[in-house]
């Protein structure tokens, strides 16, 4: 029985170890709630060049996350955005560049995708809004990324805590383990 005992305590403890690894190090960024689309034709225009786009009047759009300058973890980053004077909706909605390529246009209503893929490096991504016929208003917001892979990034506080809760766990276990072998033993 004893043996038992600390068979079960040696796996609890790896599993305990494990927390960190199955918490993993996702980026905190909310939930995607469209998939990137390319419907429409796109010709390879840089971001920057605003030519085709027509006047947005009052209407605007802000990239809320990612912040500038951010650095994300592994290859994907959610974009949220914002949008005044210009209900999301209704065939309105906004395109998604990385580094002057489209990668896709928001469905429905939504604020957030996806861009995925992404090389180590720093990257300009790009929120445009569109109107129902995909003509780009030239209302455009940008901010710059930094992507690291998943191993070179640094122990998040997400990763600490698990670390931690983990260990109490652990400890726990270990003292009631210990306590119970004490009374089996009297």
């Amino acid at each position: 029985m004893f043996r038992r005992s600390v068979v079960i305590l040696l796996l609890l403890c790896s599993l305990a170890s494990l927390s960190p690894a199955l918490n993993g190090t996702a980026v905190a960024t909310p939930l995607m709630q469209t998939t990137p689309t390319m419907e429409h034709s796109t010709d390879d225009k840089h971001a920057d060049e605003h030519g085709d786009r027509i006047d947005a009047g009052d209407a605007s759009i802000r990239i809320v996350t990612p912040e500038d300058g951010a650095t994300i973890q592994g290859d994907r980053v959610q974009v949220q955005v914002e949008t005044s004077n210009f209900p999301l909706g209704e065939g309105r909605h906004w395109h998604l560049y990385v580094d002057g390529k489209e990668r896709g246009m928001s469905q429905g209503s939504s604020n957030t995708m996806a861009a995925a893929d992404l090389e180590p490096g720093e990257h300009v991504i790009e929120a445009v809004m569109s109107n129902e016929w995909h003509q780009e208003l030239d209302a455009a917001d940008s901010v710059t990324i930094r992507a690291v892979a998943a191993a070179e990034a640094a122990p998040t506080a997400s990763d600490n805590s698990s670390l931690l809760v983990g260990g109490v766990v652990v400890a726990v276990l270990v003292v009631a383990g210990a306590a119970y072998a004490v009374a089996r033993r009297r």
